[in-house]
């Protein structure tokens, strides 16, 4: 006679490929992002996404407790720190991480001509703002945010644990 395993009826857990297009594709502050690792699937520890962010894209110096990994992939994306209350900027070149430690006062834009392409690794609260924040809007028009949609954003980023320096 067979013993019942505790795990019948159980899915186990199965390795999976994740293919280029797949994941929710999202936009914000003129950056597309596509959830391709969700938090759900980490236990809640961490996400991972693919960013494109076009030139001149920009996210302004904020601050949260979840960690960030970038990792660029395509181009050279700048990222921002504050040293001595001055701000600093870093190139992360293709091939080149950046780590943000939590709470750290930080930003990033893509300067240059192209686009920049960034997987990025980071803590729930980040994925769930993105989700809230982000909409299907991808094209030229999400480049440039309306005032009313910073101010929307800004608010959302609030609820999920982010501090933008100049919204105190």
């Amino acid at each position: 006679m067979n013993a019942k395993r505790s795990s019948e009826g159980v899915k186990e857990p199965q390795v999976r490929c994740i293919g280029a297009s797949d994941g929710d594709l999202l936009a914000l502050l003129g950056t597309v992002t596509r959830i391709k690792i969700s938090s759900r699937e980490t236990l809640g520890t961490f996400f991972v996404s693919a960013a494109r962010l076009p030139r001149n894209a920009f996210v302004p110096l904020h601050y949260h407790p979840d960690v960030e990994v970038f990792f660029v992939r395509k181009g050279t994306l700048e990222v921002m720190r504050l040293s001595d209350s001055q701000v600093e900027f870093l190139p992360i070149a293709s091939g080149e991480m950046a780590i943000i430690p939590s709470n750290a006062v930080h930003g990033f834009r893509n300067p240059g001509a192209g686009h920049v392409d960034v997987p990025l690794i980071g803590g729930p609260k980040i994925e769930w703002f993105l989700r809230e924040a982000g909409d299907g809007r991808v094209g030229p028009d999400s480049a440039q945010p309306s005032l009313e949609e910073f101010a929307r954003m800004l608010e959302i980023a609030k609820r999920h644990g982010q501090e933008f320096l100049g919204d105190r």
